[in-house]
């Protein structure tokens, strides 16, 4: 449960065939977030987090960047795993971390989030869907600051689920 401050990602996977691979192919994973207290002297915070993943190559069908596919599979509250997929992804989202409770015990976040996954096989972005939720916090440990998540999600045509997590989703 971050306070401030920010946080970057980059990961390259080369599979090669002589390493075992079908096909040479390669995957690309560039993360960022960002920590920000609002208002500045409170114990609020506004949480950023922005990865964008790409493949170059013939990957095979099940290595494509998915709905939730990420390193802790915490993206896209909203919609369920691998819902959308496609050889590149962007996603972006933002959610408002805020104390309920004045001993930290209980908090709250709003969170809103969009993705949008190249089709094939033009590898062209040519929808954007959009994710919104709110949930409740509840203090696990004061020390490390972890806390334990209930979320609710809903995406579009009817998409929606409860998440649960331990620790922040991001």
């Amino acid at each position: 449960n971050p306070q401030g401050g920010w946080y970057g990602n980059l990961i390259l996977r080369p599979n090669l065939t002589y390493l075992g691979s079908d096909n040479n192919w390669q995957s690309l994973f560039l993360e960022f977030r960002k920590y920000i207290k609002f208002p500045q002297n409170s114990h609020n915070v506004l949480a950023l987090w922005n990865f964008n993943w790409f493949t170059f190559g013939k990957a095979p069908y099940l290595d494509l960047p998915a709905t939730a596919w990420e390193t802790y599979a915490n993206s896209a509250r909203g919609y369920v795993q691998d819902r959308f997929k496609g050889p590149s992804m962007l996603y972006f989202e933002s959610e408002y971390r805020f104390q309920i409770l004045s001993n930290g015990f209980m908090g709250g976040v709003i969170f809103a989030n969009a993705q949008a996954v190249s089709n094939w096989p033009g590898n062209n972005f040519d929808n954007i869907f959009p994710g919104v939720g709110a949930g409740l916090r509840f203090k696990v440990n004061k020390f490390s600051n972890t806390n334990a998540c209930i979320d609710y999600g809903i995406g579009l045509n009817g998409s929606r689920a409860f998440y649960l997590n331990l620790g922040e989703v991001f």
